[in-house]
């Protein structure tokens, strides 16, 4: 098949992203268009989220994105905090994110079966979780609704931003 007859698809997703969405849609014979549309940055001030971190014992740490899960440990490394995941059950949404956690970690103890907000709070009803600290790392753009049913179990919810999405600097 010529390009020309090929369907053109214009893929715009954050960097990381990018080769591996492009990838796919290669494969179904589309001619791509890459566009790094937005880019994953730290947050500047650290100061609320190592002051928890360091003086907040976590039952539960909840990774929403392969971000959040890189992030927090390039933060925890950076500060040398050394953090005792024997007595944390680690939560990750997603298979990637799960396979992050296993890398970084060593550990994964919850993976919900459907990989949403709602599939965790699915799984997570049948544990108690009253009084218990949830730590939720989180993007500027994370809705709180995961946040707001788990204090309705009766958690103690701490949800950080430790990174933004931002439009990509073309540069």
């Amino acid at each position: 098949m010529s390009n020309y007859n090929k369907r053109t698809l214009v893929l715009a997703r954050n960097k990381e992203l990018l080769e591996e969405s492009s990838l796919i849609f290669k494969n179904y014979g589309f001619n791509v268009i890459e566009f790094p549309a937005l880019e994953i940055v730290p947050i500047a001030d650290w100061t609320n989220f190592d002051n928890l971190i360091k003086n907040t014992k976590f039952d539960f740490l909840i990774f929403t994105s392969v971000n959040a899960a890189k992030i927090f440990h390039q933060r925890i490394s950076y500060i040398k905090l050394d953090f005792n995941l024997e007595k944390t059950k680690i939560v990750a949404v997603g298979e990637k994110t799960a396979n992050e956690c296993t890398r970084l970690f060593n550990k994964v103890d919850i993976i919900p079966s459907l990989y949403s907000a709602e599939g965790l709070l699915k799984e997570l009803k049948n544990i108690n979780l009253f009084n218990k600290n949830i730590l939720i790392p989180k993007s500027s753009l994370s809705k709180e609704f995961l946040e707001i049913e788990l204090k309705k179990l009766g958690a103690n919810v701490f949800s950080e931003i430790i990174y933004k999405n931002t439009l990509h600097d073309r540069s």
